[in-house]
């Protein structure tokens, strides 16, 4: 007998994501009704539907005990209205109206799901059994899951889980997570079991210099650098994982961390490598992944 859908994150962190994902679609509902009046920001448009969707899709396979409700948003959705495809340029304002539309019903979805859930059991994600100890640590998946660590660029670290999402596998984001009212080492310890793989995300958000002078008396230039807590979490994981387990993927000319110097990055390129390298970095340990799913 099949069990009843179940939340396996409890049902405060689900409300608080849904409502937020609503708010954010419906800033994008008014942003696409602009679109015949700024047909310059349709690719922008584009990239922001996109990651919106995929978060959203994120969400609920990450909280139910099994995908029904991911299932039903990708089957009742068209994705080429969504994202603004296929359509010539006469025909943009019919174009608009029909992304507009997609996203007022994947907002009335979640609208629907919220009210559904209050009548929802809560399960252990680790035993399937109802819990009302919340401290229990999630699900020891390994293989199955990949642990993202990121700075600022948004753009970067949604693309990246993207990635991971359409290899099958879960990306681990930790403010996705609920906080289970623990501090944030608490909660990065917690949620680092998880994963059998991180992907350390160097982004140009900081500037730094040494203090040192040159030779000559001058200043040293400033340089981009990673955000500390990126760095911070890339040795955590060096030590906890091994350097075999763990993908630098690399924004730009940054500067490196001293003591990982002559380590090989993957560079976050316009052709898009490095979606293949990480894929196959991940077989490399052990990860059953197709690198044929990132064609599709």
């Amino acid at each position: 007998m099949h069990n009843p859908t179940a939340l396996i994150v409890p049902i405060g962190p689900v409300h608080q994501n849904i409502d937020r994902a609503i708010e954010t679609g419906e800033q994008l509902k008014r942003m696409v009704e602009t679109l015949p009046h700024q047909i310059s920001k349709l690719e922008r448009m584009r990239g922001q539907i996109d990651n919106w969707f995929t978060s959203v899709h994120r969400l609920l396979h990450n909280s139910f005990s099994d995908p029904i409700f991911a299932d039903q948003l990708s089957n009742s959705v068209s994705y080429k209205q969504l994202h603004l495809r296929g359509f010539s340029i006469n025909d943009i304002e019919q174009a608009s109206e029909n992304a507009s539309a997609q996203i007022e019903r994947i907002c009335g979805f979640l609208d629907h799901l919220k009210h559904d859930t209050i009548a929802m059991p809560f399960m252990s994600p680790s035993h399937g059994e109802d819990q009302t100890d919340q401290t229990n640590k999630p699900k020891d998946t390994n293989l199955d899951s990949v642990f993202v660590v990121h700075g600022h660029d948004n753009e970067m670290k949604e693309s990246v889980a993207r990635v991971i999402s359409r290899l099958g596998l879960n990306p681990v984001i930790l403010h996705e997570q609920p906080d289970l009212n623990q501090t944030i080492i608490e909660k990065f310890e917690r949620h680092s079991d998880r994963a059998g793989f991180a992907v350390v995300l160097f982004s140009p958000d900081d500037e730094g210099m040494p203090r040192i002078p040159l030779d000559n008396g001058d200043q040293r230039p400033m340089q981009q650098r990673p955000r500390q807590n990126v760095v911070l979490e890339l040795g955590y994981f060096l030590g906890k994982l091994g350097r075999d387990k763990v993908s630098v993927i690399r924004r730009g000319d940054l500067e490196n961390p001293s003591d990982y110097s002559g380590v090989l990055y993957t560079p976050y390129d316009e052709q898009q490598a490095w979606k293949f390298q990480l894929a196959q970095n991940l077989k490399a340990v052990g990860y059953q992944v197709d690198a044929n799913k990132l064609l599709k």
